[in-house]
């Protein structure tokens, strides 16, 4: 920006002194003058719009700072919900576990209970039992008595001794009396014991009963607040990201518009579609995005023409296009012209088959560093010869690692082996369309991602690139 407002400022300047020379020196007048001070008004206009583009993407910056700051809190809000569920899901299973231990106690309890009755059943039988055997032997000594009343009333007739066994009968009667109610108490004990032991059990299973009720409620009720909380708080994401989908999309849109706007990427079309960059630059030499069509009456493309004829075959520059293809796609071609592409090997025949090319390939590598090859006769054959490449006159800096080992070489991509590795595919060992013959030495569509020399994007094994651009200019 700092560079344009001096580029601004310098030509108000010129304007100033254009008009002032224009009053006072003779040698600018006529049309020389009014020429010089059109081209002057057409250079401030360029820079006014420029400064307006700027305007616009500053704005668009700000925007999304805004943007950035509202997903940051959103994820804090998000992360606070985390920990929110999270302890719920705790207290919920602290609760599960009182239950647990609860269960447990009720267990023991019931476990006691079973052994009290059956401690009771076998005092109940052994109560019986005993009872049964008084009333045996009640029976008997009442028996016993009898006969020993027959015995007496027959030995002795006398009305005393009648009555002394009658006394003694009836004390009899009355000791085994006694001592069947001591029984028959002792029983009724053991019974009313017997159903003092089941009252215990069935409130311990009502007790237990209305607790589980109780503790199984509080449960449902922590899950059904969970899920109220998640639903509420997903519709509240749902919502905000929906929002902030939007504002990303009205935010590309907006920076499209500008690039767009801008006559260092999108010129003004031109009047006519022209075949190549070449026959561009000779209308307007400017770099941008043009349509051109080099093969007539069949199919147009958007390429970066680059100033001085030059039409970008392969660029590259982040790894947002994946470059590991098929043989179709390398044919006509992939990805946009606004990011990365190879504009196909159907329109890099036709552009360089009839007549004398260049090519050059600038790059930077992971350092920073940049370098370039020229390669001043370059073209491709036709599909039916597998797009051989031919390509020779190297100068540059970054050292030759096209001429030696891939001139020559047919097309080969990961669905069509054409290459001289007998044993292996290097489109696939490459994971890249290009023209291998031995799977080496330069791999300049390769595996954007991947920083080493094997699969990766480099110009030769000691050279990992993170930027490339090929383009070809012809006579």
């Amino acid at each position: 920006m700092g560079f344009l407002v001096r580029c601004f400022i310098i030509f108000r300047c010129i304007l100033v002194v254009v008009s002032d020379t224009s009053s006072d020196d003779e040698r600018y007048t006529g049309c020389g003058n009014m020429k010089l001070q059109t081209d002057l008004l057409k250079i401030k206009e360029e820079l006014d719009n420029r400064f307006n583009v700027i305007s616009e993407l500053t704005a668009i910056y700000q925007l999304y700072r805004s943007l950035s700051k509202e997903v940051d809190d959103l994820k804090k809000e998000n992360q606070i919900l985390k920990q929110s569920v999270i302890s719920i899901q705790n207290d919920a299973g602290s609760g599960k576990t009182k239950i647990e231990r609860n269960t447990e106690k009720l267990n023991e309890l019931k476990a006691d209970v079973d052994r009290l009755e059956t401690t009771q059943n076998e005092n109940k039988n052994d109560l019986t039992n005993l009872f049964n055997q008084s009333i045996s032997g009640l029976k008997e000594d009442s028996e016993k008595c009898k006969r020993d009343i027959a015995v007496l009333f027959n030995e002795t007739k006398s009305e005393k001794k009648v009555t002394d066994g009658l006394r003694i009968v009836n004390s009899l009667h009355s000791s085994l009396m006694n001592a069947a109610m001591e029984n028959i108490t002792l029983l009724q004990a053991g019974l009313d014991d017997n159903v003092r032991l089941r009252t215990i059990q069935e409130n311990l299973n009502s007790e237990f009963s209305a607790n589980f009720t109780s503790l199984s409620n509080q449960f449902t009720s922590f899950k059904d607040a969970i899920l109220q909380m998640t639903r509420s708080r997903e519709t509240f994401i749902n919502s905000t990201l929906g929002k902030l989908t939007a504002d990303v999309e009205f935010l590309k849109n907006s920076v499209s518009k500008s690039v767009t706007n801008s006559d260092d990427f999108n010129p003004p079309a031109l009047d006519k579609i022209l075949r190549s960059c070449k026959e561009v630059a000779a209308i307007r030499n400017v770099t941008g995005i043009y349509t051109i069509e080099p093969i007539p009456g069949r199919r147009t493309v958007n390429a970066t023409c680059i100033a001085g004829g030059w039409t970008v075959i392969q660029q590259r520059k982040d790894g947002s296009v994946d470059f590991y293809r098929t043989w179709q796609e390398y044919k006509v071609g992939f990805g946009t012209a606004a990011s990365e592409y190879w504009i196909g090997n159907d329109i890099i025949h036709a552009l360089t088959s009839s007549v004398k090319c260049e090519l050059k390939i600038e790059m930077v590598d992971l350092k920073g560093k940049k370098l370039w090859a020229h390669y001043h006769n370059f073209y491709i054959e036709n599909e039916v010869n597998k797009y051989v490449l031919r390509i020779s006159g190297f100068s540059g800096n970054s050292g030759d690692a096209l001429s030696g080992l891939h001139n020559g070489q047919k097309f080969t991509t990961k669905d069509q082996d054409n290459d001289n590795y007998s044993s292996r595919n290097c489109g696939i060992l490459k994971h890249a369309g290009f023209w291998y013959g031995g799977c080496n030495y330069s791999n300049l569509n390769g595996n954007y991602h991947d920083k080493k020399c094997c699969k990766g994007f480099y110009w030769d094994p000691s050279k990992i690139l993170q930027r490339s651009t090929m383009m070809v200019r012809c006579n």
